[in-house]
């Protein structure tokens, strides 16, 4: 999505497997993307710090641990970039009595929705119930950021945004769908106003021109 909406990246390979990192490179550029488009860094995280503070670049984009992440977010943001930090990820699963499945450790809704509620992490919640209501009362109050009734924990794809929530994101926006594009890209606000013809004989402009 990075390429997709018009930027250059620069990737930081990981410090211990570099290799599958520039293969995938390989890949863009066999498939006839221009050189300086993509770029990979191999060094060690002291070095890779330096990316996060560059003038030169506009946004960070991480995935990772809570505490690598939480550096990151603060280090780049501190700097003025956008930063995206997706870290550790957390999934529950609440079955109820009515469900088909056979799975039972607490004694109901409320306090299965408290315990998954009480973890730092909230990346995906999913609850299998036919119950309407607890259906309704799971997805408004879950602290999971992407939420599946009676489906395996919810996997993003590109239409979807990567929605984990508390210590599984910093950030504002997140990676995929209109949150993604929105974060790769800069928007503008334009006002026009064409004159007729009489309004073209005027020297002055008002101060409120451009109003509704």
């Amino acid at each position: 999505m990075c390429i997709a909406s018009g930027n250059t990246m620069m990737i930081k390979a990981a410090s211990m497997t570099p290799m599958t990192c520039m293969e995938i490179a390989k890949l863009y550029q066999q498939a006839g993307v221009p050189d300086g488009v993509i770029n990979i860094v191999t060094c060690s995280r002291n070095e890779a710090d330096m990316l996060l503070t560059h003038p030169d670049i506009n946004g960070v984009s991480f995935v990772g641990s809570t505490s690598v992440g939480l550096h990151v977010y603060s280090k780049a943001a501190a700097h003025g970039k956008r930063v995206q930090a997706l870290c550790e990820a957390k999934n529950h699963a609440l079955v109820l009595a009515d469900a088909p499945i056979a799975i039972k450790r607490v004694k109901n809704f409320e306090e299965g929705l408290q315990l998954m509620n009480r973890n730092p992490l909230a990346n995906g919640s999913v609850i299998f119930t036919q119950n309407g209501h607890y259906a309704r009362e799971f997805q408004k109050r879950t602290h999971g950021g992407m939420v599946g009734i009676n489906v395996g924990i919810p996997v993003p794809v590109g239409v979807f945004p990567f929605s984990g929530h508390k210590h599984s994101f910093f950030g504002d926006l997140h990676c995929l769908g209109k949150d993604g594009m929105r974060f790769y890209t800069e928007t503008k606000c334009v006002t026009s106003r064409w004159f007729d013809e009489e309004e073209r004989k005027r020297e002055k402009v008002d101060s409120w021109d451009g109003t509704l």
